[in-house]
């Protein structure tokens, strides 16, 4: 089974590659990838109740 730091920290390294990437020029892969990433942490952020 997986943790919950385990899957933060290889959804951290997959964001690093896919940042690397983009810098590189990146490809049309890349930037969906990038866009499916951003759509599932702004669901993830709307699921979150807000600290304050």
């Amino acid at each position: 089974m997986v943790t919950a730091d385990q899957a933060l920290a290889d959804a951290t390294y997959g964001l690093a590659v896919l940042a690397a990437e983009k810098q590189a020029g990146g490809t049309p892969a890349t930037d969906e990838q990038l866009d499916a990433l951003l759509d599932a942490a702004t669901l993830i952020a709307r699921d979150v109740p807000a600290t304050s």
